[in-house]
């Protein structure tokens, strides 16, 4: 009898035979969100419970590319079914995880990660994929908070590509502002655009006088700053708030 049992347990997937590590967790959650069930009606619940552990396989964006895009696609799937709406009292709210070593982790660690992921993931899909989560968390935060989101992009983030696609992630902000049937993102369609983000983005790096050759390094990010000034151009001949920018 005792045999019995014993063969019987070695049958069954446990914890105690073959265990899982969160990681093995996430991928097989990635798998199961391919089901045609119907399960949009827990996304939320699901959302709560499994964001952190979904986290840990884009953790390491250079090396686990294997991992990394099914922690992305888990992340787009929720981002999809799920009507979040992020304010600035949830930015420091614990996300339960775990997440590496951390058994909680603050709202605002997500887009630092995803950001990490856009700006260094070799495979470009996966690039493009974050980039559009990043719009997302975007799309999800009120005003003030994707102003600040933006500002922790554009001004303090340590990859130089993400800033530079930053001033993309504005643009769209501006843009869905000035939509005729946009009621939301009123601070985008205001002078604060100017006051606040011009000065961030509009930077002359000292550099360049000693050595010319270094402007080209940072010519990317130029083209792109100078594309959203002759957007503000266009776009706001009316009110013409760009004028107070003084380069």
């Amino acid at each position: 009898m005792e045999d019995e049992v014993l063969e019987n347990d070695k049958q069954m997937i446990n914890p105690r035979l073959y265990p899982l590590s969160y990681e093995g967790i996430a991928c097989l959650l990635s798998m199961t969100l391919y089901d045609k069930r119907d399960i949009k009606s827990d996304m939320l619940s699901m959302a709560k419970d499994y964001i952190g552990i979904s986290m840990n396989l884009v953790l390491r964006p250079t090396e686990m590319i294997n991992h990394v895009d099914k922690g992305i696609f888990v992340l787009l799937y929720f981002s999809d079914n799920i009507n979040a709406a992020i304010n600035m009292d949830d930015i420091d709210k614990e996300i339960r995880g775990p997440l590496g070593l951390e058994s909680k982790f603050p709202v605002s660690r997500i887009l630092q990660i995803i950001s990490s992921v856009a700006s260094i993931c070799p495979d470009p899909s996966i690039r493009f994929f974050s980039y559009q989560l990043l719009q997302k968390f975007l799309d999800f935060s009120d005003d003030e908070t994707c102003a600040f989101f933006l500002q922790e992009l554009l001004g303090r983030c340590p990859f130089p590509s993400m800033r530079t696609a930053a001033i993309g992630l504005l643009k769209d902000q501006i843009d869905q502002s000035f939509n005729a049937n946009c009621n939301n993102r009123q601070l985008f369609k205001s002078p604060l655009v100017v006051q606040v983000f011009v000065p961030i983005i509009f930077k002359i790096n000292s550099i360049w006088l000693t050595r010319p050759s270094e402007f080209w390094n940072d010519y990317g990010h130029t083209m792109q700053a100078l594309n959203l000034y002759y957007y503000l151009l266009l776009k706001d001949e009316q009110n013409n708030w760009v004028k107070e920018i003084q380069m």
